[in-house]
């Protein structure tokens, strides 16, 4: 399926979702009060949850400074810093507003991996967070878990310079250092046995806790409608794996399993 055909199936498929009230932790509410839930977790950028409080604070702190506009911030060398402290083995680090605006600029090869949806793995690669880098990787792009940001980091060990970095607003690059310490946080205290929640179904390939579906590119649609009749969001895109959610709440599955088996058990 071509890019354009894969945006327009999202899209659809996104659309099919009620409006969303509010969302806390995993679990997002519609104007019902229906709970769903969320295994697409805004394509990872929600893995934290959401309304995590580190963040909020984070971001309530910055903004009563007035610190709105992409300004110099002290904000921006402290997000550097942490990124250097938390990936040594690479020695240039650039700050993008979204991963596209990075492509257009940079003059290398530009082909990275997703250790979530392949085993073959390049030196290129996309950051998996509970999935190994490797030692032979020498770009990764890393998309922060702040929900609704589309920034990026590229960590690089190659010759070739990085494009200059983009200038982020403030409020932005301390939501951005916040939301990967909390992160760190949950990677410490996450248990495996979590991620095992959605293996019972014959859905998906599993690697760590990211789901890749087993069924083909045109019966997607079908599988993502099963999943959100049952109350449970997906993601929208057939290339973009789902997420194990770390606290699922009991009978969060059992509708599911329920349509699965016929009735027959959960």
């Amino acid at each position: 399926m071509k890019n354009g055909d894969e945006r327009n199936m999202s899209n659809n498929l996104i659309s099919l979702m009620p409006i969303v009230k509010r969302a806390r932790d995993y679990y997002l509410y519609d104007e019902n009060g229906c709970r769903y839930l969320d295994l697409y977790l805004d394509g990872g950028r929600a893995i934290n949850g959401h309304r995590p409080s580190g963040l909020s604070l984070a971001l309530k702190n910055t903004l009563s400074r007035g610190l709105y506009a992409p300004y110099p911030s002290v904000y921006f060398q402290r997000l550097i810093r942490l990124l250097q402290n938390e990936f040594p083995q690479f020695s240039q680090i650039g700050i993008y507003k979204n991963l596209n605006g990075f492509l257009q600029s940079y003059t290398g090869d530009s082909s990275f991996t997703d250790p979530a949806v392949t085993d073959n793995r390049g030196d290129h690669i996309q950051w998996r967070p509970f999935l190994e880098i490797g030692e032979n990787c020498s770009m990764v792009v890393l998309s922060f878990p702040f929900p609704g940001s589309d920034v990026i980091a590229v960590l690089s060990s190659e010759s070739e310079d990085l494009p200059e970095s983009d200038l982020i607003p403030p409020y932005i690059l301390s939501g951005l250092i916040r939301s990967y310490y909390d992160l760190k946080k949950n990677m410490t205290i996450a248990d495996s046995e979590d991620w095992s929640t959605m293996d019972d179904t014959g859905h998906w390939k599993r690697r760590g806790p990211y789901l890749v579906p087993l069924c083909s590119e045109p019966e997607y649609g079908e599988l993502f409608k099963l999943y959100l009749r049952n109350q449970i969001l997906i993601s929208p895109e057939y290339h973009r794996p789902s997420i194990c959610a770390v606290q699922v709440k009991e009978g969060s599955l059992k509708s599911l399993f329920k349509e699965i088996t016929g009735g027959k058990g959960e």
